[in-house]
């Protein structure tokens, strides 16, 4: 019988993954369940969620610094077209699942920084969106509203 629950953990090395990510040059904003607990609302993540700068040499830092951490499964290195022009790409690593969001970065990249917040993880620097920008694209997507 499995637990499913996420622990403290668990939730810390996911904020270290971003750190590693930044540490490596990629340059993205955190969303999702993960920005939400950085921001201090009573959200459990269960995977990182980043939207990335849509440059292609940006997007592959980005999957290169993912790689970095190990990968549960078999890995693939993506075409540039599929970076440019596909949606989501999930990488199951040894610390958790990261989602890099493609698409939303190509749209709202922009925006979305200009939103963000700097955490400071390890001497590096995270952004993290907005809690609005977080809540609407969890609408976007059908995520459950979180509390705060």
């Amino acid at each position: 019988m499995g637990d499913d629950r996420v622990t403290r953990r668990q939730i810390d090395n996911l904020t270290l993954a971003a750190a590693s990510f930044a540490a490596r040059g990629a340059v993205f904003v955190v969303v999702g369940g993960c920005a939400l607990r950085l921001h201090g609302c009573d959200n459990v993540p269960n995977d990182l969620d980043v939207v990335p700068e849509p440059s292609l040499a940006n997007v592959r830092r980005l999957l290169d610094a993912i790689a970095a951490l190990g990968s549960v499964g078999p890995a693939k290195r993506l075409s540039d077209h599929a970076l440019t022009t596909g949606d989501i790409v999930t990488k199951t690593t040894p610390v958790g699942s990261v989602d890099a969001m493609l698409a939303t970065g190509r749209k709202e990249y922009a925006a979305l920084e200009r939103g963000a917040t700097s955490i400071i993880v390890r001497s590096h620097e995270v952004r993290v969106a907005a809690v609005d920008d977080v809540r609407r694209l969890r609408a976007h997507f059908g995520s459950p509203p979180a509390h705060v």
